[in-house]
């Protein structure tokens, strides 16, 4: 199925329609007409009936008297069948057809056409002509078939245009969009002078098909064969981007200079001018400086302080006076601000000449700082839980979703033997993310899926949604056991029928799956996990995320939330060397336990600072490529290594025993 036509392409719509058929007489030269011209010229000289008819006719069909012509056309045929003029006329019947927008009944008499002329002119109007009707039927493949037979040429130059037009709305058509690009530049070469709308409307027409050319080699086609001329900026730019956009900023430095030198009126001008001053400072870095963005005001304030003050911990801020500490940070705040976000990292870029920047903790700002990172070129090691996909610049240090159903899966599978899940969780994008990792996860080690049942985030009764995974929502389906239950009750000679002997008889749970996943908060937790224990299922082991490492799951679930298992990023309790040592020093700089985001923002600022004290970076694109190169660092939660953009590490493995959130021992 071919793309439909956008607006750019529609914008070179009226300059398609048939070359042949401008109503007014033209000039010999015209090639557009030449051929009906010269046949006119020989029926004036004949002064034969049929060249007579022919001429009247003609003349029908430039006051676009197209009835009439068809009308006056069939008589003719008729009349003179073997006359000199036929192919002409099969011509002007198919010309009129096209202006009365039948297509179909058109591409018939440029067929019949073609088949009986001998005359080049001709038949090259009539190939184009056909072409356009097979384009307007939406027979693509037809069009551009009968564009082959066509000799541009030979073509006035007006007509050349369309004829390129024509082409490059085809290729578009088929996503050639390289090859449309091509058509569009050989059309833009062709246009007449002063014909500025023309130029306009085709140069918004290349804008469109250059937009999704990524491959390097055909920029690289169109640009050696148009590195002149207007559209020729914008080649010099796309090839420029290409190589700006991997990294390869030395060169796409001169694509952006000869836009500059050459093109101070086009449209990349100013974006060009950017990216070179952009490259000029790449080079200008001080290897020991680290940039930092947060949002340290606001609602969001605390948590952007807290972060800081693992940065700070890590980089030993706050260590005696007169140790050397040749590591420093330039913190900015983002207030969560986009704006603010992107203008801080510039300014770290620019001014402080930073070799990498920490941030956003904001899930808002995670996406349009990647993407600037990877524009300037510097390392971003972001601790945003959302995670950012912008390219090799860009490094996620947050505890991502898909790290915590990977420890709780492979958990599950390898030291609860669970092959069998079911998935409760909220609506919305959070609740959604997890339950697409989890079951992604589940499918990846071989295990399978029972049953998935969402509830809306303000939900306070979860009875229904339990039964419908152990179904006891599904009546119909079960009507056989409902009634042995009833003849069984009827049937039990016992007088006084108490609560427990009511309940004897209900309707038992199928509970088909080991462990249920519930990535949610402990406020619902606190209504969830008692109902499961309402409805008997029982031997459930309850799978959680980070958010359920929270004296309030204890506090709301109580003793339903024994035995649950989750994960986080950092156990303060724990017994492991590495978060023993965090903590302890935590406690004597800030007074305060450490909490898990502490301890992420802690394990960034010691990986930098370690790779910058290993050596000094002489580029940003070094800087990154130690990252890169990351594996088994020690952590304060264990070994953290580089892996498909992110800086993955095991995590803390906790449950619920005796009333208390514990560590788990697992390797």
């Amino acid at each position: 199925m071919y793309r439909k036509i956008t607006s750019a392409l529609l914008l070179c719509s009226a300059l398609v329609v048939g070359c042949a058929s401008a109503p007014k007489r033209s000039s010999a030269n015209d090639s557009g007409n030449s051929g009906r011209e010269e046949a006119l010229d020989k029926a004036k000289s004949q002064n034969t009936p049929d060249g007579r008819e022919f001429a009247a006719m003609d003349a029908e069909y430039r006051k676009h008297n197209f009835d009439n012509m068809i009308k006056r056309s069939k008589v003719f045929l008729k009349t003179y069948p073997k006359s000199d003029f036929l192919d002409e006329v099969y011509n002007l019947r198919g010309l009129a057809l096209i202006g009365l927008k039948q297509y179909a009944g058109a591409a018939a008499q440029l067929k019949k056409a073609l088949e009986l002329s001998s005359n080049d002119s001709l038949k090259n109007m009539a190939s184009y002509n056909l072409a356009y009707v097979y384009f307007e039927l939406g027979q693509i493949d037809a069009a551009a078939q009968a564009l082959e037979g066509m000799k541009p040429s030979s073509l006035e130059k007006n007509d050349r245009v369309k004829y390129f037009i024509l082409r490059a709305k085809i290729a578009r058509l088929k996503q050639d969009y390289a090859g449309s690009a091509q058509d569009i530049l050989s059309g833009i070469h062709n246009i007449p002078e002063a014909q500025n709308q023309m130029l306009e409307s085709m140069l918004a027409f290349l804008d469109e098909v250059l937009e999704p050319i990524n491959n390097l080699p055909s920029l690289e086609r169109l640009l050696a064969d148009h590195d002149d001329g207007p559209g020729a900026d914008r080649l010099y730019y796309k090839v420029g981007a290409y190589y700006f956009g991997n990294g390869e900023r030395d060169k796409a430095k001169k694509f952006f200079q000869k836009i500059v030198e050459s093109y101070p009126e086009s449209r990349y001008y100013a974006t060009a001018r950017d990216n070179l001053r952009k490259v000029e400072f790449q080079g200008v870095v001080d290897p020991k400086r680290i940039g930092v963005v947060l949002t340290l005001s606001g609602k969001f304030g605390k948590f952007g302080y807290k972060a800081l003050q693992g940065l700070e911990l890590a980089l030993k801020i706050f260590q005696p006076a007169g140790e050397p500490n040749p590591v420093s940070l330039v913190v900015l705040d983002d207030q969560g601000d986009q704006e603010r976000a992107l203008a801080a990292m510039d300014d770290l870029f620019f001014k402080h000449h930073v070799a990498v920047i920490v941030g956003p903790l904001v899930s808002k700002l995670a996406e349009p700082m990647g993407k600037k990172a990877q524009e300037l070129g510097i390392p971003l090691v972001t601790l945003s839980q959302k995670e950012a996909q912008a390219g090799d610049y860009v490094f996620n240090a947050a505890l991502t979703p898909a790290m915590q159903v990977r420890e709780l899966v492979q958990y599950a599978a390898e030291k609860a033997g669970v092959t069998s899940f079911a998935m409760l969780s909220p609506t919305g994008k959070f609740g959604e993310e997890y339950v697409k990792a989890f079951w992604d996860e589940v499918d990846r080690t071989g295990g399978s899926v029972r049953g998935c049942e969402t509830y809306a985030n303000d939900e306070t009764d979860f009875r229904q949604y339990v039964d419908k995974l152990v179904g006891l929502a599904q009546l119909d389906a079960r009507s056989h056991e409902v009634e042995e239950l009833k003849l069984l009750k009827a049937a039990t000679p016992i007088k006084s029928r108490s609560k427990k002997f009511e309940r004897m008889f209900d309707l038992k749970p199928i509970v088909d799956f080991q462990a249920v996943f519930i990535p949610d908060e402990p406020k619902a937790l606190g209504q969830i996990l008692p109902t499961f224990a309402y409805r008997d299922v029982e031997k459930t082991l309850f799978l959680g995320i980070n958010t359920w490492n929270n004296p309030d799951l204890i506090a709301r679930a109580g003793q339903f939330a024994e035995g649950a298992v989750f994960v986080d990023g950092f156990y303060p309790g724990s017994h492991a060397p590495s978060s023993k040592k965090f903590s302890e020093e935590f406690r004597a700089t800030f007074n305060a336990d450490p909490s898990p985001l502490e301890a992420m923002a802690y394990d960034a600022g010691h990986i930098l600072a370690t790779l910058m004290r290993s050596g000094d970076v002489s580029s940003r694109t070094e800087m990154r490529d130690r990252i890169l190169g990351l594996r088994d660092f020690q952590g304060v939660t264990g070994k953290i290594s580089y892996r498909d953009g992110r800086l993955t590490k095991h995590l803390s493995l906790l449950t619920v025993k005796g009333g208390k959130i514990d560590e788990i021992a697992f390797q």
